[in-house]
């Protein structure tokens, strides 16, 4: 072949070869051969009426074989077990393009991602279990249990079960989502990232969707600890600006300080993720967790009530697009503290006890102003202000109407809603768990406990009451909480006993289970079971105005003021 042309011949039987129509020049000739070395010439020069001719012998190829390795893969569902589950390890997540837990989740086999959280075979979002290690991050209120933003690159093992959780899970009527968070290791081991969309080193003009997303991390032994006492420390950022462009000139969160450090786009989300272990000695571990996460934005799909009537709809207050100023801003704030210890004391025998706390707290305001002012003199609820130029709709009636505008407010009215929940639940869990020599029999059994503190605030226009300065300068007194208004709490306790056995023979499996549960709503729910046809509220109406009277005061207050904590109220 005539190297760089599509000019060449074949050799006959004895491997002669006769190659024409070539012009004057220099030429690089390629000779090959199934099974024999390549050999190519130079530099040949083909003049006019002059035929050159190569003998060329092929000397035999030598092929050397490099390293062969051979890979194995699992089979995507496991044949011998009485579930359908998946794991995934921290070395498969590195190589996904994943940064959190709700990301990874969505991309196993059965599951759906949709605005209000993860769906696992078609379930409803609140029938799911999310645990991390083994203590709940579902928001018992609001059915979400995403609340937790736990980092991709802090998981060290995701089991994913969707269908047969078994009687150790009590809520977990669609599916189980268990992260466990990684460890140290025996090494120090740092690292981190920071993509950003707007790069203004040469520009003072933001470019993209103003994101930054960023990521720490370090871990590895205490000192002078070898492996016996490891730290793991991860930390999470990410802040942007939504698709629409319409922002807030600066989002205000009440239940948040320095809001220009905690919300500088229009949504912010921030995790920190901190575990120690420590290893007793062979076969016994304690390890300690604690989980922080905040997200602030104006998403109206951050709260929403897991219903069966919920309906679907956009998260961006379309209504305020005009003055994001005055929209709703969610606050979400959670805490989940973890402490496990495990022991495996005989052949085949291991105890697992586990003590956790979750905390979780939802603020929805008219971006950060207080739940209400002192004294009120105007309508404050946008779609009741009418600004110039004013359109009458009936100009011939006594009683003129005006029209609605349009549509989009801008008259200096601001968001309507006013919501605050938070649950604190402590968690109690122990089992045994056994496993035969031969790996036929698994047997489990335990109790989970949770004792729990609930507060529900829902007022809508909460302005609506509030005390209003006379001519003489003295104040009517307060008259209602809003135009509406529903505020509880409650302490409920539920637990639940359980046994499992899993079986297994000759490629058959069988799982069987038992699980005793229980509960009490609490007293709240007591009195008003007693009091149904006597009055409509469960306590004295003297105490329910008294609180009246004083909700200005300390709603508008940092949070940790809780409600009557000695008494419940319904109105």
């Amino acid at each position: 072949m005539i190297v760089g042309t599509y000019n060449s011949a074949p050799t006959d039987i004895e491997g002669n070869f006769i190659i024409t129509n070539i012009h004057l020049g220099d030429y690089s000739i390629r000779i090959s051969y199934v099974g024999y070395g390549d050999k190519q010439y130079n530099g040949i020069n083909i003049k006019e009426n002059e035929e050159k001719i190569l003998d060329v012998t092929l000397d035999e190829a030598q092929n050397t074989l490099g390293e062969v390795v051979i890979e194995g893969e699992k089979n995507l569902i496991d044949l011998e077990s009485g579930k359908s589950s998946f794991k995934v390890m921290a070395e498969d997540i590195k190589e996904m393009n994943v940064r959190d837990i709700q990301q990874l989740v969505a991309l196993q086999p059965g599951v759906n991602q949709t605005p209000d959280g993860i769906q696992i075979r078609g379930g409803r979002v609140y029938e799911t279990s999310y645990l991390i290690d083994g203590i709940s991050a579902k928001d018992p209120l609001s059915g979400n249990g995403m609340g937790v933003g736990l980092s991709a690159n802090s998981i060290g093992e995701l089991n994913l079960v969707t269908g047969g959780a078994g009687a150790e899970y009590a809520d977990a009527v669609s599916g189980v989502v268990a992260a466990k968070v990684k460890e140290g290791g025996s090494k120090l081991a740092l690292g981190g990232s920071w993509i950003t969309d707007k790069p203004r080193l040469w520009s003072n003009k933001a470019m993209g969707w103003n994101t930054d997303i960023a990521n720490f991390y370090i871990s590895g032994p205490f000192p002078k600890m070898k492996d016996k006492l490891t730290f793991f420390l991860s930390t999470d950022m990410q802040t942007t600006d939504d698709f629409t462009k319409a922002r807030a000139t600066q989002l205000q969160s009440s239940i948040m300080g320095d809001d220009k450090f905690w919300a500088p786009n229009q949504d912010n989300k921030w995790t920190a993720t901190f575990k120690i272990a420590y290893k007793f000695a062979k076969g016994m571990k304690l390890t300690f967790t604690n989980q922080t996460s905040l997200a602030i934005n104006q998403n109206t799909r951050t709260l929403i009530v897991q219903g069966f009537d919920q309906v679907m709809v956009p998260g961006f207050q379309y209504d305020f697009s005009l003055n994001m100023d005055n929209a709703t801003t969610y606050t979400n704030k959670t805490n989940l503290t973890a402490i496990n210890y495990k022991y495996v004391f005989a052949k085949g025998w291991a105890f697992d006890a586990t003590l956790g706390r979750l905390f979780t707290n939802m603020r929805a305001d008219a971006n950060g102003r207080p739940f209400r002012p002192e004294t009120t003199d105007r309508v404050l609820d946008p779609s009741s202000i009418v600004t110039d130029p004013v359109s009458v709709y009936n100009p011939d009636s006594p009683i003129s109407l005006v029209n609605p505008g349009p549509g989009l407010y801008n008259n200096n009215g601001i968001s309507t809603k006013w919501h605050d929940h938070y649950v604190q639940e402590y968690t109690i869990n122990w089992k045994f768990s056994y496993a035969s020599p031969n790996n036929r029999n698994f047997l489990t059994f335990g109790q989970q406990h949770k004792a729990q503190e609930m507060q529900w605030i829902d007022v809508k226009s909460p302005w609506v009451g509030a005390p209003i300065t006379l001519p003489d300068g003295t104040r009517t007194p307060s008259s209602s909480i809003g135009s509406s208004v529903d505020v509880w709490k409650v302490n409920p306790d539920n637990g639940g006993f359980y046994i499992s056995d899993e079986y297994k023979y000759k490629g058959i499996s069988a799982k069987i289970g038992l699980r005793l549960d229980y509960w009490a709503y609490g007293k709240f729910a007591d009195d008003a079971v007693n009091q149904v046809g006597t009055k409509t509220s469960v306590i004295d109406p003297q105490i329910a105005q008294d609180y009246k009277n004083q909700t200005t005061q300390f709603l508008g207050k940092e949070y940790s003021a809780r409600l009557l904590p000695n008494v419940n109220v319904n109105f």
